[in-house]
């Protein structure tokens, strides 16, 4: 038995450290025995494991990502229920749960968040934004409390780089106050602000809100003058 173990180690440690690497690269040592321990051996005792490829691969990928959402939901927790309270108050819960299960955990999976990176907290409140966001949109028949509503401001992708030399408690800092300037804003600029972050076009915006695109391009305009004097 101690033979299959150790075939099973030298036939995959390869492929799972490389894995685990993508998710951990400086612990890739200790959760790649993680890994092998609590995953591909148990599933060997247990007598449900699969002597392929895939299987193991899948195996590690899961193990890692639910180690990584596990770690970030209890970090941020707090920041996502705040930001989903904010847009949301009457369904809140499902809002978070809707966050963290649909939008945190694909991107985890995916690779494009991770449990220790400087930049880990300026996604995941970009992520619940853009999510808070979404729903309002879905639902159509909400469409005026959209507007009414306090809404969202990202940072341009043109920032981002720029944000991600900062420390996680001060990316949070500096969402938490483009939030609290948008309250200065009035309806319009608002709703034009949020639209063009987001990527829509003047010509869309406009038609959305059934203006013309120079009303669009001078909303716009007079609102971030607004917002620069608000976080001088």
């Amino acid at each position: 038995m101690k033979r299959y173990y150790e075939a099973i180690y030298e036939s995959y440690f390869k492929t799972v450290y490389a894995l685990v690497y993508r998710y951990y690269p400086k612990d890739a040592d200790t959760v790649t025995a993680e890994v092998f321990k609590h995953k591909i051996f148990k599933a060997v005792e247990e007598g449900y494991f699969k002597n392929c490829m895939v299987y193991v691969v899948n195996e590690t990928t899961n193990y890692c990502a639910m180690k990584c959402f596990e770690a970030i939901y209890c970090r941020y927790f707090e920041t996502v229920y705040g930001i989903a309270y904010r847009h949301h108050p009457d369904n809140v819960d499902d809002v978070v749960a809707e966050i963290f299960e649909k939008k945190i955990l694909k991107a985890i999976y995916k690779g494009r968040i991770k449990e220790n990176k400087d930049y880990t907290a300026y996604y995941i409140i970009r992520i619940a934004i853009n999510q808070c966001h979404s729903i309002y949109r879905r639902n159509k028949s909400r469409q005026s409390k959209f507007v009414d509503e306090r809404m969202d401001l990202e940072i341009s992708e043109a920032d981002t780089s720029a944000l991600e030399t900062l420390d996680p408690s001060s990316q949070i800092d500096i969402m938490i106050d483009f939030f609290r300037a948008l309250d200065y804003l009035t309806k319009k600029q608002y709703l034009v602000m949020t639209m063009t972050i987001e990527g829509y076009t003047d010509e869309e915006i406009a038609k959305e809100m059934n203006t013309s695109d120079n009303a669009v391009r001078m909303l716009r305009s007079r609102a971030r003058q607004k917002l620069r004097k608000i976080l001088r």
